[in-house]
């Protein structure tokens, strides 16, 4: 209970979070109507989470929670505390079940519930990747332990169903059944060649093989940009001090890191003096101090093997990651100090330990305010990273969209000059200096971001869009077919389309740009008005007419439409219809032009 109530304490105001626009956008805003819908659950287990992930119970979970609470992030936030309320108590269970002493394995759970290199994986919603595959391996764990001391069969087919779901989640737990024989071999003393163990081997082959082709068919049509394999291993390898430096100094801590010194050199530090330690300690507690060194390291090892594309101005190795290993060296200072005899109900050692969760509680509880919201967590990356051109990328996008185009502008100049083959920077700076009309340097950012990359549709949306600003309607045309080719994404992109089409003198073709934007998009009351505009100048005038009331049933206030029709009743007419719509356009605040009103006036007609 103390655990839970200090984890809830910590973290609850977590729960009122916005999204920070750092992947939980892509999860859970962008995946939105994909996620709303329940029977997508198990749609899930086909397709994949972003680029190659495969985690279909990572996906299930956002969709409980959008089924829960829709788009509201506070329901995600909730379920990240709850995962790591349950996870910190397994903790304490686990090392219950491993021979730890009560009080021992309470210090633990409670240093796992508080401990800062774990807070994005409770305040990022993102982070629940690792807590979420941590339950599940830890429930397989601990039904193994029951199994093999009572032997009784239920427990060892619950091992096998959590062991599963863990690598449904995330792919990390392709190295728990070594950890199992592992366990077997150091704890329990036993001998690995077993018709029991030779069962079990069995088993977990047959599950990951069933992951495996799963996986496989989800990722069969999808080109990887990743890089896999040995060099991966070797620049990501330096993370692993990273990551022990701040379990034991939290410091520098941002949810995606890079490998700086500080932490790195202090990892070296403590991983030689643990290393010193373990060596000196007597053969039972040396075997289990292994095997938690093992837990640490093998959780650690497949993300190592992976380097994501694209993301040098960025990080090397993310935080939450720790979840699972931290468990793994919590084992090992348990058996450090059972062997330096260090007696936690004792008042010394008890108030440095409890001096030390203070500390590390009141860090994570600092350190929990840069995932508020999205200005939050750019503005610390850029202030723990000032010389990586990715924080200022997204933190000129807050400014941009908060309207403050003069310090969103500062920002992105300053992230160009330090990544000047960043794609992005270009976009943003063309669809900010349109909206200042700077349409010189618009075009400009846009013709350097289609030179970066001429297949990308939204770099020639912005070229041709600063074209169609300028007045420049011939070349707009091109880079806006470009654009729409084959993408249903925008819609105004064809709206655009269909403008420029009709002040070149090509109305059937805007007609089909207005068609295929009013298909994706159809309560755009404009589109609907200049398309009615394009048909009338084919002296297709019932299908203008047509046109121009729906624009008006859209919005009321659509006078344009209004006038057009108008005029196309004053050439019919039509004395009723001019009568209704004079009504309706002066009801909603619109004014007659001049040649109706001369119309009008002629005719002594009074409306």
């Amino acid at each position: 209970m103390i655990i839970l109530a200090a984890g809830a304490l910590v973290y609850v105001r977590t729960i009122s979070f916005d999204y920070v626009y750092c992947d939980d956008n892509k999860f859970v805003v962008d995946q939105y109507p994909f996620n709303k819908n329940i029977s997508n659950i198990l749609t899930s287990f086909r397709n994949t989470l972003g680029t190659t992930f495969y985690r279909p119970i990572l996906t299930t979970s956002f969709i409980i929670d959008a089924n829960i609470g829709g788009l509201n992030p506070g329901a995600y936030h909730r379920t990240n505390v709850i995962i790591h309320l349950f996870g910190s108590c397994l903790v304490f269970f686990t090392l219950l079940m491993l021979g730890s002493s009560d009080i021992v394995s309470f210090l633990f759970g409670l240093f796992f519930a508080i401990h800062p290199v774990l807070t994005p994986a409770v305040a990022w919603i993102p982070g629940r990747n690792d807590s979420l595959a941590a339950i599940f391996v830890l429930l397989s764990f601990l039904s193994l332990i029951r199994f093999l001391k009572s032997n009784q069969w239920p427990f060892v087919i619950l091992h096998f169903v959590f062991f599963a779901i863990s690598l449904f989640t995330k792919e990390i737990a392709i190295a728990f059944p070594v950890l199992c024989l592992l366990f077997i071999a150091l704890y329990k003393k036993e001998k690995l060649i077993s018709k029991r163990n030779l069962y079990f081997i069995f088993i977990w082959i047959a599950i990951a093989t069933i992951w495996f082709a799963m996986r496989s068919a989800a990722t069969s049509n999808i080109e990887n940009p990743d890089t896999i394999g040995l060099i991966a291993l070797a620049i990501n390898s330096f993370s692993v001090a990273a990551f022990i430096g701040k379990i034991f100094l939290p410091v520098k801590m941002i949810a995606l890191s890079n490998i700086e010194s500080f932490s790195l050199i202090t990892g070296i530090v403590f991983m030689a003096l643990i290393t010193a330690l373990i060596i000196r300690l007597k053969k039972p507690d040396k075997s289990k101090a292994l095997f938690g060194a093992s837990w640490f390291l093998l959780f650690i090892l497949p993300t190592l093997f992976i380097r994501i594309a694209n993301v040098e101005d960025f990080f090397d190795y993310a935080e939450h990651r720790m979840y699972l290993p931290l468990l793994g060296m919590s084992i090992v200072l348990v058996e450090i100090f059972r062997a330096l005899k260090i007696n936690f109900k004792k008042r010394a050692p008890l108030a440095i330990a409890s001096a030390i969760l203070l500390i590390f509680a009141l860090r994570s509880y600092s350190y929990q305010n840069v995932f508020e919201n999205r200005k939050t967590f750019w503005a610390h990356t850029v202030k723990i990273y000032p010389f990586k051109s990715r924080g200022y990328l997204n933190l000129g996008k807050v400014y941009f969209l908060e309207k403050d185009l003069d310090r969103a502008e500062s920002f992105y100049l300053r992230g160009l000059e330090l990544n000047p083959r960043n794609f992005d920077f270009y976009l943003d700076l063309s669809a900010l200096n349109l909206q200042k009309n700077k349409l010189g340097l618009a075009t400009e950012f846009a013709k350097k971001a289609v030179s970066l990359d001429s297949n990308n549709s939204m770099a020639h949306y912005y070229l041709g869009k600063s074209y169609l600003a300028g007045n420049q309607i011939a070349q707009a045309i091109p880079e806006l077919e470009k654009a729409c080719d084959g993408n249903l994404r925008f819609p105004n992109w064809f709206f655009d389309l269909g403008n420029a089409y009709y002040w070149m003198g090509q109305p059937e073709k805007a007609i089909q740009a207005y068609e295929k934007e009013l298909t994706l998009n159809p309560n755009h009351s404009t589109a609907h008005a200049n398309m009615g505009t394009a048909f009338a100048s084919l002296q297709k005038f019932q299908d203008a007419e047509s046109a121009w009331i729906k624009a008006i049933s859209l919005d009321p206030k659509n006078f344009d439409s209004y006038r057009n029709l108008l005029r196309y009743y004053i050439q019919t007419n039509r004395l009723e219809k001019i009568s209704e719509y004079v009504t309706a356009l002066k009801r909603n605040g619109g004014q007659l032009t001049p040649d109706i009103r001369q119309y009008l006036e002629a005719k002594n007609l009074e409306f």
